[in-house]
């Protein structure tokens, strides 16, 4: 993953006093996008909330997305100039890196530079770039940029059913870990400081005085164990989007990544389909789609695809001798076979969009309840430092 980071900058243009934030790999190459934005004297300043929303959400956010290439089909049909245009754009994104990345697209648009080229410089998808290319080339503009913004809206849809799937989860996992910070620095020392008082009365077991034992270090450097904790979650969630993780939650549970597999084949279906209707070779559809692959092994695929196609194979025979699932090749070879590719090939993105809400559906009753299970595990464990050595002691006492 490559990681983009935020700084929040302060500089001029045309001698008129501009601000916001920029995001980059590297402080230079910060310096460097300010500079094709014609922003001079500028003053950098890291924005590490901002660089953690980023890293948590990559990409841009797809709502904003969708309504930026749907506005660019409106405009571009009735002929509006593009400068203009994209300047009125920048002011109806609320994405902040979408926003930047439009100013960026203004700039190298009023210099000279193509849409695709100056979409590609400013780290728009590769596929979207491919797509406005060919759309550029080939004269069909709006036409192409309209079918991007549904796929783009069906994409978004694909990935709130997902994360609606994770939400569950994720709000407990997120409430234990405000709620442990908070017992560690307002009840948990109140309770140490009463089992002392009543060391007499209370035996507390082996594993609550390591517990205590934490918490008086812990409080006893507040500052910097603060700052480990903060600097632990943000680790943690850092790590549950690596691929590795992702992996090991789909060895561990074969539905998500049945989910994770129909999610993805719908995606990059829904966009073979959409370059195919805009005369993008398949060889060059298949490197594309390789390179926009989240799963080994969909890339995988879809380099053998490549090859076939390049040796000159049919699309119904190389699609099976790439090794795809056989939905797909059945689907393919179906699509192939009514002599509408491009259609056939977005129905069935489509059909695996549905295959994968309805599991989505199916499985978001198991996480609910897991998520349910893990947070009463967490009251027990809570109650065992607290409440149960109390109640221990006090019936010992009798």
């Amino acid at each position: 993953m490559n990681l983009q980071l935020a700084y929040a900058y302060r500089g001029l243009k045309r001698a008129r006093p501009i601000g916001g934030t920029v995001y980059a790999a590297s402080r230079a190459q910060a310096r460097a996008r300010l500079g094709r934005m014609n922003v001079t004297a500028a003053r950098l300043r890291l924005a590490p909330l901002a660089t953690l929303a980023a890293a948590l959400a990559p990409g841009f956010d797809p709502l904003d997305l969708e309504n930026f290439y749907a506005y660019l089909a409106r405009v571009i049909e009735r002929g509006l100039p593009r400068p203009q245009l994209l300047a009125d754009a920048v002011e109806f994104a609320h994405d902040p890196r979408l926003r930047f990345a439009l100013a960026l697209v203004r700039d190298a648009v009023q210099e000279g530079a193509t849409l695709a080229n100056a979409l590609r410089a400013a780290g728009f998808p590769r596929r979207d770039c491919e797509l406005l290319a060919a759309g550029e080339s080939s004269g069909r503009l709006p036409q192409i940029l309209g079918a991007l913004a549904r796929e783009v809206r069906r994409e978004g849809e694909l990935r709130r059913n997902l994360q609606r799937l994770m939400l569950p989860p994720l709000l407990v996992a997120l409430s234990a870990y405000v709620l442990a910070y908070l017992a560690l620095v307002t009840m948990a020392p109140l309770m140490a400081r009463k089992f002392a008082e009543n060391a007499s009365l209370v035996a507390l077991p082996d594993y609550a005085r390591s517990y205590y034992a934490l918490v008086e270090l812990f409080n006893g450097h507040l500052a910097l164990s603060s700052a480990l904790y903060v600097a632990a979650g943000a680790g943690v969630a850092l790590l549950l989007r690596a691929r590795l993780a992702r992996a090991v939650a789909e060895r561990l549970f074969p539905t998500f990544g049945r989910i994770g597999e129909l999610s993805e084949m719908a995606q990059l279906w829904g966009a073979f389909a959409l370059m195919t209707d805009s005369g993008v070779s398949q060889v060059q559809i298949a490197g594309q789609l390789a390179r926009a692959s989240a799963r080994p092994r969909s890339a995988a695929r879809f380099r053998r695809l490549e090859r076939q196609c390049r040796l000159g194979s049919a699309i119904e025979i190389a699609i099976e001798r790439a090794g795809f699932p056989r939905y797909v090749v059945a689907g393919v070879r179906a699509a192939a076979a009514s002599g509408a590719l491009a259609d056939g090939t977005r129905d069935l993105a489509e059909r695996l969009s549905i295959q994968a809400g309805v599991l989505t559906s199916r499985a978001q009753a198991l996480i609910t309840g897991l998520a349910a299970l893990f947070g009463a595990l967490l009251v027990l464990a809570f109650a065992a430092v607290t409440v149960l050595p109390q109640m221990v002691g006090l019936l010992s006492s009798f």
